[in-house]
């Protein structure tokens, strides 16, 4: 059974032999020891996020105008929706260690900050209260509101 013709031609793909198939030649062709077959795309999303150990208590940023899948994947596993308007996408490397960057805030834009790679400090200070937030992990990121000013040192 090719890919192609296995996902385009079998019926009651959601369990047995058919999905057990596809599952895994799907895991050959990508090079995986297991692939997951779903049966759409709010089970693929909420799968991830119990994966990521996402539940109560925890804020998720979902573009503000997305599938509701999103939404719902994220209330399914008792977090929840942040939304967020996406307009812009910054990426800052190489940064040579003790250098600095911010120093500003913006009248108009929030920013989600996030390390991708790495870590650093981000420090906030909306005026009457200071923050620092070590930024070490991909997956957990900070919201900053208008108007709060922001430095980033320590990259490491």
């Amino acid at each position: 059974m090719g890919l192609r013709r296995g996902c385009s031609t079998a019926a009651g793909t959601s369990s047995g032999p058919t999905l057990e198939a596809f599952e895994a030649e799907w895991a050959a062709y990508c090079e995986a020891r297991h692939a997951v077959g779903l049966a759409n795309g709010l089970d693929a999303l909420t799968l991830g996020l119990r994966a990521l150990e996402v539940g109560p208590g925890d804020e998720v940023i979902v573009p503000s105008n997305t599938y509701i899948a999103t939404w719902l994947a994220t209330s399914t596993v008792g977090a929840s929706p942040v939304p967020f308007n996406i307009r812009r996408v910054c990426y800052i490397y190489n940064f040579p260690v003790g250098s600095e960057r911010g120093g500003h805030a913006h009248k108009v834009l929030q920013q989600v900050v996030f390390a991708l790679s790495g870590s650093f400090r981000l420090k906030v200070d909306g005026g009457t209260e200071k923050t620092e937030f070590w930024l070490r992990n991909p997956r957990q990121g900070v919201l900053i509101d208008r108007l709060i000013w922001r430095e980033v040192d320590s990259f490491g």
